[in-house]
């Protein structure tokens, strides 16, 4: 609360963070935000660094849902990855998932990647997209839950929207690596050359060695 009166003083129109779920143990808090930094990172020993962290956070903490989202979040990128088998990985993050989910059905990134597993596991799109609303509708500022719908769009044909989404997504999280090269193709494919060649300059500065 306090950084958010900070940032609203110095930027009025700068949007509001808000704590994933409910907090009760300092150090389980901790273990979790080392457990997003590492899972921001596409390789696969950062992910398992960041598995190893959620878990530390959920031995503090049975009842952080937060924490077993974000595994959930490793597991699904393990698979993606082609680091894990996805056999192994989707179940993996499901189970995961629900565990979150039952603890805190209100958890936007809870729902923010079970509307991942309906698209990319189950093919579900219609149930893609009610978990995708879901998940903004709970929290409007979750970059991932823009990140993630943009996808989804891209993948329904909806260019035009995805770009919108991409772009939201940047400007709630505008030092990801991920979502800055993502926004490239959305550019690509809106046709919009010379905003991709920017992007793609502007994720290099990011990350001289992005792929």
């Amino acid at each position: 609360d306090i950084s958010n009166q900070v940032a609203h003083t110095l930027r009025p129109n700068s949007p509001a963070t808000r704590a994933p779920g409910r907090i009760t143990d300092r150090d389980a808090y901790n273990l979790y935000l080392l457990g997003r930094f590492h899972r921001s990172r596409p390789d696969e020993a950062s992910i398992r660094k960041a598995i190893g962290f959620f878990q530390q956070a959920i031995e503090k903490d049975a009842a952080y849902a937060a924490a077993y989202a974000g595994l959930a979040e490793c597991y699904m990128k393990l698979a993606l990855g082609n680091f894990m088998p996805p056999v192994d990985a989707w179940p993996a993050a499901q189970k995961v998932l629900d565990k979150a989910l039952a603890l805190d059905d209100n958890l936007s990134e809870a729902h923010t990647t079970q509307a991942i597993v309906f698209l990319l596991m189950d093919r579900n799109w219609g149930t893609a997209e009610a978990q995708f609303r879901r998940a903004l509708a709970l929290n409007e500022n979750d970059a991932a839950a823009h990140h993630w719908f943009s996808h989804y769009l891209t993948v329904m044909g909806r260019v035009s929207e995805s770009l919108v989404e991409s772009r939201k997504a940047l400007e709630l999280s505008p030092l990801d690596v991920q979502i800055n090269s993502h926004l490239i193709s959305n550019y690509v494919r809106a046709r919009d050359f010379p905003s991709a060649i920017k992007a793609g300059l502007k994720t290099l500065e990011l990350d001289p060695h992005s792929q």
